[in-house]
């Protein structure tokens, strides 16, 4: 697997849906923001590796896109559907090509299966009951769609309280028709693999200047500006609750 760098490289000042439980608005940091434009000198050192933005905030998710994303085929970058339509007419035309290089998090039943975004790569955040239920509709019933494209990250304290639902939702994707349709990354490859995806080619940069190999990990390092490829070789340890819930000793 080629190496893959996650960056966040601005604070969360507009709160969306998830902010009370996303890992990134409140994981540990050291209360500095450093510019974006230091972290984009050590990505630029790392131009062969695959970048993950995170936009949580108009104007630089807008800015993200228009000078690190666009026309770089390794770039890609994951935002709120709330911020589609001011997007949009920032750009003031059509935003198909962000689009292509870009995930959408979304918030409903009804915005997984709105048409004019079958083919947009979605995210769907499962933390409740309510969330629940619409995941299950969607593996139950995709073969009714076009493929929906759609990635299905599972809040870590919902699937620790709730393992049976979380085991019928494995099976539902297991045997679900649309092959577009995934789960959390972590446990897919514990579930599939006994291991995490991202234990050996993966690093996660944030707005504080630090980096930490596994994304829930309050363990972070300060970001290697000389040499940052070194920051792959950064002892990795998995903090996730896939690890607890799936791994088995060989």
């Amino acid at each position: 697997m080629s190496k893959q760098i996650s960056v966040h490289n601005h604070m969360c000042t507009t709160p969306c849906e998830h902010a009370d439980i996303c890992y990134l608005v409140h994981g540990k940091h050291n209360g500095e923001r450093i510019s974006p434009d230091k972290i984009e000198e050590v990505i630029d050192k790392l131009s062969d590796k695959k970048v993950y933005y995170s936009g949580c905030n108009l104007t630089e998710t807008f800015d993200t896109i228009s000078n690190n994303v666009i026309d770089n085929d390794n770039r890609s970058i994951t935002f709120s559907s709330n911020m589609l339509h001011m997007l949009t007419r920032l750009a003031e035309d059509d935003i198909s090509d962000v689009l292509k290089s870009a995930q959408l998090t979304v918030y409903s039943l009804e915005a997984l299966l709105r048409p004019d975004l079958f083919k947009v790569q979605k995210m769907f955040l499962i933390k409740n009951e309510s969330t629940f239920n619409d995941a299950m509709h969607i593996f139950k019933y995709a073969g009714l769609y076009a493929d929906l494209n759609i990635h299905f990250p599972i809040e870590h304290k919902w699937a620790a309280d709730n393992k049976e639902k979380l085991l019928t939702l494995i099976k539902e994707w297991n045997v679900s028709f649309d092959k577009t349709l995934s789960l959390d990354s972590c446990l897919e490859n514990y579930i599939l693999n006994n291991k995490c995806v991202y234990s050996e080619n993966y690093i996660d940069v944030r707005f504080d200047g630090t980096v930490r190999r596994c994304p829930f990990s309050d363990e972070s390092h300060p970001i290697n500006y000389d040499n940052p490829e070194e920051m792959f070789e950064i002892p990795f340890t998995p903090k996730c609750i896939w690890h607890q819930m799936f791994y088995k000793e060989a």
